[in-house]
């Protein structure tokens, strides 16, 4: 299963709990303002029935409430506040013309019945002053001694209508004052409508600075995937430059560029040896075979000592040549591989090739599409080293009677040789090793087939030592071919 982007996993978090924090504050907060709404209603009833409730009823009370209102609050009163008065018989002293007709009794505030002690204090000692706001002389006086009873609150809804109630009381009467609750609740939901709406969009913008946050901070990471990512057997000396990562990532840059010195000094002492072990081993090779051919010529012709010195010195042979291609892969890895540049003809040496195939296996078709007048710059020993192996090995596993063809095609920038040949298929799950040293695909691992597995492998090394490439073309269906592309002269 394929695994989630670490940046993107980053992000998410940090929008998950940014987010939560973010709708947590959000309904706390319109909690908030629905709490102090409503309060502000409450103590705008509080006010209205506290200054009516602490004056003594006055002969012309009916006449004198509605102008205590409208003096109180201008003519916005009788749009604003519902007022009732009873007297403590129940009957009803004033009404105001927008009371609710349809408003439920049992669900109004309800005073318990009036008391000598108000809230555990006397009577006669409630003083009050003057709160009403009435004209001049018509109602209560300074000094006048009125007792009120409760501040008691409700809310009752009356169709699609919400009211909100408080209800207050003297010993002559009790004050029901009522505020509608529409302009309150068509606030509040356009508050919460426009909530909900800026989630959306507040939850995008998290997102889009999560993911910046999230980028800045992997930037080491990348850093370090880069570097690594271009370090190669050429560039072992290569480090993961610290830069001005944070301390976590120093110390992983730290462990990397060790493990990659570690890594460099490895892989010089193994070239080294190898380079060391195949030079060490030439000059007894050559000596061996020198004396194997001095052994072949005086043992007597035919006989059975020669054909076994003959067969030792094919052997010798053939370990001299495993440890001169050991000997230049070394160097390659060691990119102490020298190179004797000049142009060279390679429309000539293909050609060359191809007459080299006609006299090796007679029994093989030749075909070639050569490009005339195709120059290289390169090291011609090398090169024909390269393209020597790649024409051995289209002779050495080819079919009996079978096709071996040579191509060169050239542009302004690279020269393109294509050596193809007839015989079984590399399998698909052995193509990838194929350039690997020593090894020999399943079908050609007899010792019938000579070989040691370093043909291809340092024919690639040699192509890319010229800044070149070597590859096999899978695109064709009954032929087997490598592409070798060097740079033009």
């Amino acid at each position: 299963m394929k695994s989630r982007s670490f940046k993107l996993n980053i992000t998410l978090w940090f929008v998950l709990l940014a987010g939560t924090v973010l709708l947590a504050f959000g309904f706390q907060f319109l909690t908030v303002i629905e709490r102090i709404v409503y309060e502000r209603v409450d103590r705008e009833l509080e006010v209205l029935v506290n200054s009516e409730a602490r004056q003594p009823l006055g002969p012309n009370f009916t006449t004198t409430l509605p102008l205590s209102l409208r003096s109180r609050y201008g003519n916005e009163q009788p749009a604003k506040f519902i007022v009732r008065a009873a007297d403590r018989a129940g009957k009803v002293l004033y009404v105001s013309p927008r009371w609710p007709s349809g408003l439920p009794e049992n669900g109004l505030p309800v005073l318990p019945a009036f008391s000598e002690k108000v809230d555990g204090t006397p009577r006669s000692s409630q003083k009050s002053g003057r709160l009403g706001r009435g004209p001049r002389g018509v109602r209560g006086s300074l000094g006048d001694a009125v007792a009120v009873q409760g501040l008691v609150f409700a809310t009752v809804r009356v169709g699609d209508q919400s009211w909100r109630f408080a209800a207050i009381g003297n010993e002559q009467a009790v004050f029901l004052a009522g505020l509608s609750l529409a302009d309150v609740e068509s606030d509040l939901r356009r508050s919460r409508n426009a909530f909900l709406v800026a989630v959306p969009v507040l939850l995008a913008v998290l997102f889009a600075v999560g993911w910046v946050l999230a980028g800045w901070a992997i930037r080491p990471v990348k850093a370090i995937a880069q570097t690594t990512a271009g370090i190669t057997a050429h560039s072992l000396s290569d480090r993961v430059p610290p830069g001005g990562a944070a301390r976590e990532f120093r110390q992983l840059i730290d462990v990397i560029n060790e493990m990659l010195e570690r890594l460099e000094t490895s892989f010089h002492q193994a070239a080294r040896f190898s380079a060391d072990a195949a030079h060490e081993l030439k000059t007894p090779l050559t000596v061996l075979q020198g004396q194997l051919e001095s052994a072949i010529q005086q043992a007597a012709p035919g006989s059975d000592e020669q054909q076994r010195y003959n067969a030792l010195s094919e052997e010798v042979q053939r370990l001299k040549s495993i440890v001169q291609r050991l000997l230049l892969l070394a160097r390659a890895d060691a990119r102490q591989l020298t190179l004797n540049v000049e142009p060279v003809d390679l429309s000539a040496l293909l050609a060359s090739a191809a007459e080299d195939i006609g006299i090796i296996a007679p029994q093989l078709r030749v075909e070639t599409q050569i490009q005339p007048g195709v120059t290289v710059a390169a090291d011609r020993a090398l090169l024909r080293q390269a393209i020597g192996n790649l024409t051995s090995n289209a002779v050495k596993y080819n079919a009996d009677g079978g096709l071996v063809r040579l191509a060169l095609e050239a542009g302004d920038q690279r020269a393109r040789v294509t050596v193809s040949n007839t015989g079984p298929a590399i399998p698909a799950e052995e193509r990838d090793r194929i350039f690997e040293r020593f090894y020999r695909a399943k079908e050609s691992r007899s010792r019938q087939v000579d070989g040691a597995g370093l043909g291809l492998s340092l024919a690639r090394e040699i192509a890319r030592a010229h800044r070149g490439d070597l590859f096999l073309d899978t695109t064709g269906d009954s032929l087997t071919s490598f592409v070798l592309v060097l740079p033009r002269a």
